[in-house]
């Protein structure tokens, strides 16, 4: 005789009646391998965040008078934090790409996951390979703010730009930058402007 016991979904997911991993492994819907849960942020993606914006969730210091700006939650960050390393296949390449601009975990500019993912998605296609991808990623992280706009762009232009960019993320923010500006004659002059924080 064989009898077939009926129970809810959730109570078959639990983690008390089959263990976690047969949970997660039987009923997840992603096709993605699970990462692990980062209840904190590496200690070096919070030195680069703090080092451009100041500290992960305070309020800036200074702003003009009537300005507001959004405090940054780290629960946000860490999110932005899971999706690179989804994106850059680990953590290594994702540590890279935050070192070299923290604006990919700073929801003020990455204003979420999934632009991050239509981005990749976007570059991985007009690149033709995951590889290709990966390498202007590295050169310019900025490129996953860009959406699906990138489908519109030619790989050689990607990246150039991203070659130029990471030569120019190169310089430091405390250096005296150079600016290219044209004057009122045909010239074109170096200027040097000294960017302060």
């Amino acid at each position: 005789m064989l009898a077939i016991l009926l129970l809810p979904s959730s109570y078959l997911s639990s983690a008390a009646l089959l263990g976690p991993s047969v949970g997660r492994r039987c009923f997840s819907s992603s096709r993605r391998p699970a990462l692990p849960l980062m209840k904190a942020l590496p200690p070096e993606v919070v030195a680069a965040y703090e080092q451009r914006f100041g500290e992960l969730g305070a309020a800036p210091a200074a702003l003009p008078k009537g300005q507001v700006v959004p405090v940054v939650s780290e629960r946000d960050v860490v999110t932005l934090w899971q999706t690179l390393v989804r994106a850059y296949g680990g953590q290594d390449l994702a540590l890279r790409a935050v070192v070299a601009n923290p604006s990919v975990v700073n929801p003020l500019y990455t204003k979420s996951p999934e632009l991050v993912r239509a981005s990749k998605q976007a570059l991985v296609e007009v690149m033709g390979s995951e590889a290709a991808a990966i390498e202007v990623m590295l050169l310019n992280p900025a490129v996953l703010q860009c959406g699906d706009g990138l489908r519109l762009q030619p790989a050689g232009q990607i990246r150039s730009f991203a070659g130029f960019r990471a030569v120019v993320d190169r310089v430091p923010p405390s250096v005296s930058r150079a600016v290219l500006t044209l004057t009122p004659t045909p010239t074109l002059t170096l200027t040097l402007v000294t960017l302060t924080r």
